[in-house]
């Protein structure tokens, strides 16, 4: 059985993100996971329970779900019958012909679309694989097949426009090819830069280079823009320019075009009416004692006395109102407990429920962090004293996942669905406002003399995540690495399971 995967990069110095990817389990009618983080932190960066509400996490977290990208090699997106390439062509032979059927003008919508996304992640996974191999010839034939199948996929790409009648379509249809042309360049253009700049590392270390090879690569980028300029697209780096026409444009048809993999999604407050329930239950508690003290203090009650009718009053107010308070703290202190804080209702574009997820934040005490979290968090004796000697508050955060596996194999005709993704960003920009200035003076001997120099003070956050499904779960450890200027860098510190 396929377990959950997840990949953490740095988006900005101020966010990092979290990219789960849930295998479904097909031969079952749902699948289920479970994810949970833990953070520990320092005491003197004052997060806590006070500072730190629910409300303020769920800001500083943002979510997003999708399904999997259909997987696919780079030469068999180009090449082949059933290829995402001749099944483009096919949708715009189809609407050319009969181009006021809506299903086949939502399914030109959707081919387009489908092929860029499904582009995108096949150039990701090939520039993985290819930086994987250590045997140079290897790896510098599989970046040559990788930069002559990018070629050949624009040339044909290039060539549906000639298609006889392409011309006739609406002018929507055909801004929608333009955008995904364009985007296809962007993309191509963004991994081939990432193949020279693994060469040029590669160079750097000692390894034999390949000259050909970077000539191909920057001949084929040199292509690239040269075409997107003729064609009037402004999606052109340009040197001594913000380039921000670049930036909006790449971050809006990365949007268009990654919508069809989106999933609609509907937050529900979960426990709420548990929540007012429990209220109104503290709120008649309070007003039963009450109501007793008041009749108990008749048996005691002087005739013509009008002060001891007032004084008993007051008294079984006051008994109320702490009654009313401490008896709701403490059952709406149980609902939360018991309850998620929102419930998200995922929904496919026909409006399908195809599952939910519940997320649920607070603090937890040392003493109720999981035993395997804890040696986990204690695994290097320099953070067994550190845990020892000092105080650390612990943010807990806790998802589940339920997918309802048949909804989810009718969502695409011809592409199988077999994963979600969850991307989770988290801002810490709240946690660095405290630290103290990372610039440090400090001392070093020279010669027989001595002098300064500057140094760089940083804060080690360490965070735990546990994922899996039923009994079997996994623990990764990582260390956030960062100061009040952002974060540095993010290392994964491996974990016996």
């Amino acid at each position: 059985m396929e377990s959950v995967r997840e990949r953490i990069t740095i988006r900005d110095k101020d966010q990092f993100e979290i990219k789960y990817t849930y295998p479904l389990q097909l031969d079952q009618e749902y699948t289920e996971y479970v994810v949970e983080t833990f953070i520990f932190l320092p005491a003197n960066l004052q997060i806590n329970s006070k500072t730190y509400e629910k409300e303020k996490f769920y800001r500083d977290s943002t979510a997003y779900i999708r399904f999997k990208t259909p997987a696919f090699m780079l030469p068999d997106i180009v090449s082949g019958e059933d290829s995402p390439l001749e099944k483009t062509r096919d949708a715009i032979l189809r609407l050319i012909e009969d181009r006021m059927n809506p299903s086949i003008v939502e399914n030109y919508d959707y081919r387009f679309r489908m092929f860029c996304s499904i582009l995108k992640s096949a150039l990701r996974d090939e520039i993985e694989r290819i930086g994987n191999i250590r045997e140079p010839d290897h790896r510098n034939s599989e970046a040559t097949l990788m930069t002559d199948s990018l070629a050949a996929l624009h040339e044909k790409f290039h060539l549906l426009r000639d298609i006889t009648g392409f011309n006739t379509l609406d002018h929507d249809k055909k801004t929608l090819f333009n955008f995904s042309d364009e985007y296809i360049g962007i993309i191509s253009e963004y991994y081939l830069f990432k193949l020279l700049e693994m060469l040029d590392g590669g160079r750097q270390a000692g390894l034999p280079e390949n000259e050909e090879l970077r000539r191909k690569i920057i001949e084929e980028i040199r292509v690239g823009n040269a075409y997107r300029f003729s064609a009037g697209y402004p999606t052109i780096v340009r040197e001594n320019s913000t380039n921000e026409t670049f930036i909006y444009r790449m971050r809006m048809l990365k949007k268009i075009m990654g919508s069809i993999l989106y999933i609609r999604t509907q937050n529900i407050d979960d426990g709420k009416w548990a929540e007012k329930f429990a209220i109104n239950v503290a709120a008649g508690l309070a007003m039963a004692i009450a109501t007793i003290v008041l009749l108990g203090a008749q048996a005691f009650r002087q005739d013509g006395l009008a002060w001891w009718v007032v004084l008993t009053a007051v008294v079984a107010y006051i008994i109320r109102e702490r009654m009313k308070e401490s008896s709701r703290s403490f059952f709406v202190d149980w609902v939360r407990s018991h309850y998620y804080d929102y419930k998200t209702i995922l929904r496919d574009d026909l409006d399908r429920k195809i599952g939910e997820s519940k997320s649920f934040m607070g603090f937890l005490k040392k003493s109720k962090v999981p035993e395997k979290i804890r040696a986990a968090r204690d695994k290097d004796q320099i953070s067994a004293l550190l845990e020892n000697g000092s105080d650390e508050e612990v943010i807990y955060a806790k998802k589940r996942i339920k997918i309802r596996n048949k909804n989810c194999q009718t969502i695409w005709s011809d592409f199988k669905v077999d994963g979600i993704n969850d991307i989770v960003r988290y801002n810490m920009s709240h946690f660095m406002r405290v630290m103290s200035q990372p610039e440090r003076h400090l001392f070093i001997l020279d010669g027989d003399n001595w002098k300064t120099v500057e140094g760089t003070g940083v804060y080690h956050l360490n965070m735990i995540l546990r994922y899996g499904m039923g009994e079997k779960s996994a623990i990764h450890k990582f260390r956030l690495i960062m100061n009040r200027n952002g974060i540095e860098r993010i290392i994964e510190v491996p974990v016996k399971q």
